[in-house]
């Protein structure tokens, strides 16, 4: 069981995030390559939370509660996360935050 809490501050960063078995890299514009195909790795995985920006409080992100489970050995999955700044103002909260949307493939 791997926990990842990755987290920027500053600039927002444009690139990719790879979370790979037994390491978490966060790297603008990153390419990893793996050398030895024949280790089989399980990428099952469960997102409990993922959020960008101030938590806020009832907001369910579109990742919360995914879970995937590997058939086959070495299956990969892929998340393309679009990140939209979000200033969010009600009578009860004031917060800067990020919404997102996702494409899995």
């Amino acid at each position: 069981m791997v926990s990842v809490f990755p987290g920027v501050v500053g600039a927002s960063p444009t690139g990719q995030s790879h979370i790979l078995e037994g390491m978490h890299i966060w790297q603008h514009l990153s390419t990893m390559i793996v050398d030895d195909v024949s280790i089989a790795y399980n990428f099952s995985h469960r997102i409990d939370h993922l959020s960008f920006g101030e938590l806020v409080p009832g907001i369910i992100n579109p990742l919360d509660g995914t879970e995937k489970i590997a058939v086959d050995h070495n299956q990969m999955f892929q998340y393309f996360i679009t990140v939209v700044p979000t200033k969010l103002h009600t009578y009860k909260i004031s917060a800067d935050t990020h919404q997102f949307s996702v494409t899995e493939r």
